[in-house]
């Protein structure tokens, strides 16, 4: 009797261990996306940065409406450069097709991954980053072998695909006012003057800009309105109690989401005690 109870203990505890062990296992693997598959990818972008002047272009993909999703192109020539965007109007299909490949490769396995001890000094990085309802998956690397581009590469036909068909969206527009010198700023540090500009537009965010051009340094309320050209009630508005500090010689940025894309036409912006006008077209 007694060995035969030892041997059910010993059976029950190997089978605890082996169950423990896969459990583990899986967590391991699994654990911080578990079901991450069942979710809806909401969005997904690619970039390349790096290299000796440090620009970058990147690729997004994001959730607008029911039926369509917003395709982001940007491209910086260095690190200050403000960029040039592209925006289009795709079907909401492409973020499905998009996480097929992810699922189909078990790419949240890729997470943060070593893909090889290969470094280029001052070579880009490619970057992944699928944005999903309650977690994301990113990763990078400055080389990835034939077993991950070759998967990697089926991401960028269904990009391709979709932007034969796309509706590109109207932009702001830049006035080409700057000198030719690739390094030219398009701001002045030392101009006697604080001026608030705008300096990009994309997936619904605008983006400003305060250039404190003074000696002083400014303690300024924060009191944003949005106007169409002509009229007096602002389409967005947004005040806080909290001021902001604006030091001598020092630019501040940062953006504001809109609730819906901006139509064509001309726009007023103030912020801060300061305005400025810009145009999508």
């Amino acid at each position: 009797m007694m060995k035969r109870t030892a041997k059910i203990v010993c059976t029950v505890i190997i089978a605890v261990t082996a169950i423990t062990g896969v459990a583990l296992a899986s967590m391991g693997l699994f654990g911080e996306f578990a079901g991450i598959e069942k979710e809806k990818l909401e969005g997904y972008k690619y970039s390349r940065s790096g290299g000796i002047q440090g620009g970058s272009y990147s690729e997004s993909v994001q959730e607008y409406s029911e039926d369509h999703a917003l395709f982001t192109i940007i491209q910086h020539k260095w690190h200050r450069d403000d960029g040039t965007v592209k925006e289009y109007l795709v079907d909401k299909e492409i973020l499905n097709e998009l996480k097929a490949v992810f699922v189909k490769y078990h790419m949240e396995k890729w997470d943060n991954k070593k893909f090889t001890d290969r470094f280029i000094a001052d070579g880009t990085s490619d970057s992944y980053r699928f944005e999903f309802e309650t977690n994301h998956v990113s990763f990078s690397s400055q080389y990835y072998p034939e077993k991950y581009s070759s998967k990697l590469k089926e991401l960028d036909e269904i990009l391709n695909k979709y932007l034969e068909n796309a509706t590109i969206l109207p932009g702001l527009l830049i006035h080409d006012t700057i000198k030719k010198s690739d390094y030219t700023q398009l701001y002045d540090l030392n101009s006697g003057k604080i001026i608030l500009s705008v300096y990009s537009y994309h997936q619904k965010h605008l983006y400003y800009r305060l250039a404190n051009g003074t000696d002083e340094e400014k303690k300024i309320d924060s009191v944003i309105r949005l106007y169409r050209d002509g009229e007096s009630v602002p389409i967005y508005e947004k005040s806080s109690e909290r001021q902001i500090t604006l030091s001598a010689h020092r630019l501040y940025e940062n953006s504001v989401k809109l609730n819906k894309l901006l139509a064509p036409g001309k726009y007023r912006f103030e912020g801060f005690g300061y305005e400025t006008e810009f145009e999508i077209q």
